[in-house]
């Protein structure tokens, strides 16, 4: 159920496990969920925490003005920037 899969994978992401939010986020993010947009930051963000840079960039990229995670993917995206 990917209402169930979203909610997992945003606990994970607020209790710090990353590496358990990124497979479920990233199944999401490829499938074709009415979550799929959220997704591709949580997949982002989650690379992001776990020192993936290049696919979190890869997934911030793939986040559409029109989606809710825009700013948060634009942050991001700039924080990774400055980093490098």
């Amino acid at each position: 159920n990917s209402l169930v899969a979203n909610y997992l994978t945003i606990a994970y992401i607020k209790q710090g496990k990353y590496e358990k939010a990124l497979p479920i986020a990233m199944n999401l993010a490829n499938g074709n969920s009415v979550y799929k947009k959220d997704a591709n930051f949580y997949t982002a963000y989650s690379f992001y925490k776990t020192g993936d840079t290049k696919m979190a960039v890869q997934y911030a990229e793939k986040v559409g003005k029109e989606d809710p995670q825009y700013s948060f993917a634009k942050a991001l995206l700039k924080e990774i920037k400055k980093e490098q």
